[in-house]
Formats: structure tokens, C-alpha cells, sequence
């Protein structure tokens, strides 16, 4: 049976509510908190800061479980969505200097931990104050942008967490221990929520006992990175251009002091295309044949070093042609006022997608326990492999069917169910001459 262990995640309030009652989790730690909703999986409490958490039902206590069952049952309300017609990319995305003033810091024997609004760092090193407020300064930003942008996403921690995670190392072995890449400057982790990042990829470097950090310092990687972390839930379910290709946009916009000048999206594009580059490499076309339907493994062996005979410069290719093409949907797709619909289309239905899964394996999680106790019943013998006996007359529970129909986690193949909204009944060699037309226009030339 999977046993959750952190409770606590954010969540929507609604009007209902039960008087403030003490609650535990399966592991003892209470809290008092008024019951807002629940929908029989989870249930939404109010703590006495006002803050309104979602905790999985089945890591409360027995008590709790009981109180909770003789509740009359409260859905929590859908997010409301903004049409896509309504939705625009916005000028100017700022974190408020008064933000960064909520940072907090804790010792204990192992770390510093810094906490900023939506973020928690945790660190060996004691930073100066400065810092402190100068490293959320991205992140935050970085939040507020997504947030702002008109893909729909609303960012939030994962579940039952309050914060997202980020580990910063002052040193880089100490970084690549924890298992950042050798070849890496930051990477997140999907695996376990958590954003690492060597001081050196932050700008920060040691004078004397102290950190100072480089006022000339490039955030691009910095901003690559969290966008994955703020995209989480959308990482499995986007094919893999769309997922590096958002994040290469995100890190091409126009950035200093937690701003984004985000409305001069094309200056971003034409400064990311004029890097320096390895000598007599250009900007290549988008090969819309290959990207539309490479998978996760063939990516990843693509972009390996020793893919075609050692040729790093793959990768490079990859991530220059996702941007180029992620770029093309949001802004030169189509006629104003029209232009990006169709990304935004295509970014509602991943997100719909996000909400089947989630409701899936919330479903296939009662399976399991509700299979537990089948199992525990007189005469219910487990046998060798997966197979099991029963006396007659017994019904054992039925497994939920999956939204691809085929009762297991998604496919390398479930990413690419909703690239037809991009296309929007055009085929590839279409939307390949759209795109040379619509830069050409824009003035920005592409290799051949």
C-alpha cells in the first residue's frame, strides 16, 4: 500500500467549514486546523494563519478518517479558466522588493535553510545578507512569470509540500554527489521536487570567509531550470521539444533585478540566436519531422556526448530548434489578434490531461488498498507472480481503467496526444513553410 509521508499542500478554500479541531498524521505531528472541504480523497483544512492546505485522507489518523466520513461530502470547486481569446502575454512580469523582505533563515546541524514566499533553500554555507534576499530574487520571478504567462499554469508546490525545493552547493563535487550532471550548470529533479545549483551557476563566488555574487551574471540557465520546476506536472504529458523549448523562452527573455521585459520577447530571440557559437555552426530550421515525433529516449540519446561519433553540438541543435519553434506558436502563428490560440488550446488540453492522470492514480491508490484488504480475507491465498485465489462467491476489486485505456503509467507516446491542436488540420510541410514565412517576415534569418 503506498504510504504518504509529508501531509501538507496547498490547496482552494471554499465557503463550508468545521470549528478548528486538532488533527494528526499517520507519523503523530498534529495541527489545529478548521476543515473546509473534502471530496472523500482529500480534505482541505484552514490553519490558524489562514492558509488553506489540501492533506491526502488516508495519512490522517484513524480519528481523524472516522470524523471526516461523517461530514457531508464538499467538492472542491475547478479553477476558473480564462478563455483563450481573453488570454495575453504580458509586458512586464516584477517581483516587489517587498516580497524579498519575508525571506526567513533557520540553522540547524547540517544546513542553513532560507525561506523565501514560495521557496525553500537549503545550504551549508551562512550567506550575507545581500544574498539572502538576491538569490529568491530569480526564483520568485521566475514563479511570477509563469504564473503571468497565458499557458494557463498556475504554479504551486507539489503535494504536501508548502514550498518548492531548491538545494544550493557551495561546492561543485558537492553538487555532482548529489547527483547534479558533470556537464550541468543547475538541473531540477523531478524525481524528488528538488532544484540543485552550484554557487558558481549562480554567480557566487568565494572573497575571503565571505560570498559575494557577479553583477554581470547570466540568468538564462537559472531561469531554464525553475521553469522546468514550476512545470512539474506538465513535464510528462509535453512532448520533449515543448519542454525544453518553453524553458529556453523563458530564459531568453530580457531579465535584471526581478524584472522580465517579457513584452520584448523578440529582442530575447534575436540576442539568444546571436551567442556565440562553436565555430561554422549556424541556427538551424526547425526539423518538424524529427521533433514532432521524437520521444523522450531517442532525445536523450541525440543529446547524449557520444551520440554520432561524439558530436555534442546535437544537443545544441535540439534545444535552438524547440526554442525557434515553441517562439513560432506563441507569437507568429497565425494573424493578429489571434496569434498563439492554438499553443494556448494545446496548453489547456495537456492540462486536462494532467487532471485525468491525477484522478487515475487517486483511484488506482483505493484500488491498492481496497486490494489489501481483499487480500486479508479467509480463504484469499496470494499465489506466485501477480495471481491470486478466492473462494466462490468472493469478488475481488476491479482496477480503474487508465486514460489511455491501458492500465498503466503513461506511454513514451502519451506526450504527443495533443500535438494535433498545433497543427489544426495543417500537415507538417504546411506549418514548416508557415514558420520560414512568418521569420522571414519577423527578419530573422534561419539556416537552411
Amino acid at each position: 500500500m503506498k504510504i504518504i509521508l509529508i501531509v501538507f499542500a496547498l490547496a482552494i478554500s471554499t465557503q463550508s467549514s468545521v470549528s478548528a479541531r486538532s488533527w494528526t498524521n499517520a507519523q503523530g505531528k498534529t495541527v489545529e486546523a478548521e476543515m473546509t472541504s473534502h471530496d472523500g480523497i482529500s480534505v482541505s483544512l484552514r490553519l490558524g494563519s489562514g492558509k488553506v492546505v489540501s492533506v491526502p485522507i488516508a495519512t490522517l489518523s484513524a480519528e481523524d478518517q472516522a470524523f471526516i466520513k461523517i461530514q457531508p461530502e464538499i467538492s472542491i470547486p475547478p479553477e476558473s479558466v480564462t478563455p483563450a481569446e481573453q488570454r495575453i502575454w504580458p509586458d512586464l512580469v516584477t517581483i516587489p522588493n517587498s516580497e524579498l523582505e519575508k525571506v526567513t533563515i533557520e540553522k540547524t546541524a547540517e544546513f542553513f535553510i532560507y525561506r523565501s514566499p514560495s521557496f525553500e533553500f537549503t545550504c551549508s554555507a551562512n550567506l550575507l545578507p545581500a544574498l539572502t534576499k538576491e538569490i529568491p530574487r530569480t526564483f520568485e520571478a521566475t514563479k511570477r512569470l509563469i504564473d503571468a504567462l497565458p499557458w494557463g499554469i498556475t504554479c504551486r508546490p507539489p503535494a504536501g509540500r508548502e514550498r518548492f525545493l531548491a538545494a544550493l552547493y557551495p561546492k561543485r563535487e558537492d553538487y555532482e554527489r548529489a547527483g547534479g550532471p558533470s556537464n550541468s550548470g543547475g538541473v531540477y529533479m523531478s524525481k524528488d521536487k528538488t532544484f540543485r545549483i552550484p554557487f558558481e551557476s549562480l554567480g557566487i563566488r568565494k572573497v575571503g570567509e565571505s560570498y559575494t555574487r557577479d553583477k554581470d551574471f547570466d540568468n538564462d540557465t537559472l531561469v531554464h531550470e525553475i521553469t522546468h520546476q514550476m512545470m512539474d506536472e506538465y513535464l510528462p504529458f509535453l512532448p520533449k521539444w515543448a519542454v525544453e523549448g518553453t524553458a529556453e523562452l523563458t530564459g531568453m527573455l530580457p531579465y535584471k533585478t526581478g524584472t522580465f521585459r517579457s513584452g520584448d520577447h523578440r529582442k530575447g530571440l534575436v540576442d539568444y540566436l546571436a551567442r556565440p557559437r562553436i565555430k561554422g555552426t549556424k541556427v538551424e530550421f526547425p526539423d518538424l519531422d524529427t521533433l514532432f515525433r521524437m520521444t523522450r529516449s531517442e532525445w536523450d540519446k541525440q543529446s547524449s556526448r557520444f551520440y554520432s561519433g561524439g558530436n555534442s553540438d546535437r544537443q545544441r541543435e535540439l534545444y535552438e530548434q524547440s526554442a525557434l519553434l515553441v517562439y513560432y506558436f506563441n507569437f507568429l502563428d497565425a494573424e493578429p489578434p489571434t496569434q498563439g490560440r492554438r499553443w494556448i488550446r494545446f496548453m489547456d488540453a495537456v492540462k486536462g490531461e494532467i487532471g485525468k492522470w491525477n484522478e487515475y492514480q487517486a483511484a488506482f491508490d483505493t484500488y491498492r488498498k481496497d486490494m489489501d484488504e481483499f487480500m486479508k480475507l479467509p480463504g484469499v491465498r496470494q499465489l506466485e507472480g501477480a495471481r491470486f485465489s478466492y473462494p466462490q462467491g468472493f469478488t475481488p476489486p476491479s482496477p480503474p481503467a487508465s486514460p489511455d485505456g491501458q492500465g498503466k503509467i503513461y506511454s513514451e507516446q502519451t506526450p504527443f496526444k495533443h500535438v494535433d491542436i498545433l497543427l489544426d488540420g495543417r500537415s507538417l510541410e504546411q506549418v514548416s513553410e508557415d514558420i520560414r514565412l512568418k521569420f522571414s517576415q519577423s527578419r530573422i534569418k534561419l539556416n537552411e
